[in-house]
């Protein structure tokens, strides 16, 4: 009778052990992402959002000096034609932007330039990226490559 409640244990013990949801940290749930010009006359800063569900512009941001703490505020949904074209992005982040919470790359619009914002957001993080249009030193092939993507889905989109 010992050895069937041992093992009534064990198996209760061993079932108690399994994680109810795991979250996979390189899965991303939605990007952020748009370009920002400091010295310019109108329309410096183009933002976008998007997910699964939907693509989103914010058309409220007119501080072209995006910080880290921005906040994306839809003012748009735009059609489901523009949403596929940025729907790819989800799956092309690059692993070297899912290490750091917040890196600047290069020295966006430093000499009116411009500059790349990205918010990656997973379920347990959410990472920011300010990247300069000029291709830098501190930009992997990856970053430069993803960088151009985004570019890309902004020309495309807009």
């Amino acid at each position: 009778m010992r050895i069937v409640w041992a093992v009534i244990a064990s198996l209760i013990l061993l079932a108690g052990c399994k994680k109810d949801t795991e979250y996979d940290e390189n899965v991303v749930d939605g990007i952020t992402f748009g370009t920002y010009y400091g010295n310019c006359a109108k329309n410096c800063v183009k933002m976008y959002d998007i997910s699964q569900a939907v693509l989103q512009q914010d058309d409220s941001v007119t501080n072209a000096k995006l910080n880290w703490v921005y906040v994306f505020k839809a003012t748009r949904t735009l059609d489901k034609t523009k949403q596929n074209i940025a729907l790819p992005l989800l799956k092309q982040v690059p692993a070297e932007l899912m290490k750091n919470s917040t890196v600047t790359y290069g020295s966006p619009d430093s000499h009116d330039q411009g500059g790349v914002y990205i918010i990656v957001k997973t379920i347990p993080a959410i990472y920011r990226f300010r990247i300069d249009m000029d291709d830098t030193p501190d930009q992997s092939a990856e970053v430069r490559e993803f960088k151009q993507r985004v570019l890309e889905v902004i020309k495309q989109i807009k």
